[in-house]
């Protein structure tokens, strides 16, 4: 790992600092000193951006000066969001709006990683009473049927001894590609959002719908710091690019580009970014900024509603949901390897002479 990527803080440190610089700038307190004492108090990277940040702040240096020479302790889009608070003379505004989403997919991260808990420990409790029964008792119970002569149980004996024989490969590989794919799904949420949030908002895989709620919360906190530009006599084009850049690659598409130029040149665009709620195209049409700003905060809570459901389903559906999937599939594959053979028997024995 390189030394930029170990110094670089992660989204609740970033969330504290927001939090930190938001209330001294609101408690209208020297920022270089008290950036500074927080520092001292607080250990680790966040302590040492923290104090750096604000030696700088005091020898001179402004904070979007200061940020951009220490830009090895956050991502790109942290100057951004500095020089947005800057640029409108409400910084505290724009750093709340950061710390909220920050915030809110911290939380629910936590949310989901512990609503999984539940339905994956039945499924691998379940999945291993099946093993321990094919592994012991399974081949007691063919044996009886054999004796018996159960019709047809030789070509059962034929695919018990094959799944037996294989058990040691495909026994451990089962739940070894589950974890893999939930690993990678899970990888891929930190990754680029392509895709409109309304495509996963109805799908039952959780990290679909993480992603689709992330998405829902990257696009309320876009429309607050679009309306927060727009209000204060940004330039629309130049407002898009802004907030774009705040939050980083979570939102980066190559539309938002193509629609802010559109808009600089006082075209049309060829199509609006997907990755954006389609109501934003119809809100920016008036030309009072006020009007403007009015309209995407709407939308703006709007989206951290669809946000908001997402997450309770997450956290109260989903486990209901899963551990009814998960049991119930393991108590028919319990009824087909174990009930039915007996069935099967009993059976038998009833046609014998003698019975």
């Amino acid at each position: 790992m390189d030394q930029r990527t170990s110094s670089v803080l992660g989204i609740e440190q970033l969330a504290c600092l927001h939090d930190e610089i938001a209330a001294i700038s609101r408690a209208k307190l020297p920022l270089g000193d008290a950036l500074t004492a927080f520092g001292n108090d607080v250990p680790g990277k966040l302590g040492a951006a923290a104090r750096e940040v604000g030696s700088r702040i005091a020898s001179g240096e402004s904070l979007e000066q200061a940020v951009g020479a220490v830009s090895s302790h956050w991502p790109q889009a942290y100057s951004a969001v500095v020089k947005i608070g800057v640029r409108v003379g409400r910084l505290p505004a724009a750093l709340e709006a950061i710390a909220d989403v920050s915030r809110t997919i911290v939380a629910a991260r936590r949310a989901v990683l512990s609503a999984m808990i539940p339905p994956l420990f039945v499924f691998f409790l379940g999945y291993g009473l099946l093993l321990f029964f094919i592994a012991t008792s399974a081949q007691t119970m063919l044996d009886f049927a054999l004796e018996l002569k159960v019709p047809r149980i030789e070509q059962l004996q034929s695919i018990f001894d094959a799944t037996r024989s294989t058990m040691w490969l495909w026994g451990p590989a089962i739940p070894l590609l589950i974890i893999a794919y939930l690993a990678f799904s899970w990888f891929r949420l930190g990754r680029t959002i392509r895709v409109s949030p309304e495509r996963g908002r109805r799908s039952l895989h959780p990290v679909r719908r993480l992603a689709s709620l992330q998405a829902f919360q990257m696009q309320a906190t876009f429309c607050d710091l679009l309306a927060l530009l727009v209000e204060n006599q940004v330039p629309l084009p130049e407002a898009i690019r802004l907030a774009q850049r705040a939050l980083g690659p979570s939102l980066e598409h190559p539309s938002l580009e193509v629609w802010a130029t559109a808009l600089e040149r006082g075209e049309r665009a060829p199509r609006f970014p997907e990755v954006l709620p389609s109501a934003l195209e119809a809100a920016l049409t008036s030309g009072d900024p006020r009007a403007n700003a009015l309209v995407l905060r709407a939308i703006a809570t709007e989206r951290r509603r669809e946000a908001a459901s997402g997450l309770y389903w997450l956290t109260t559906k989903f486990p209901l949901i899963a551990v009814f999937l998960f049991a119930g599939s393991m108590a028919i594959t319990y009824v087909a390897v174990t009930i039915v053979p007996w069935m099967l028997m009993l059976n038998r024995l009833s046609t014998l002479e003698g019975l």
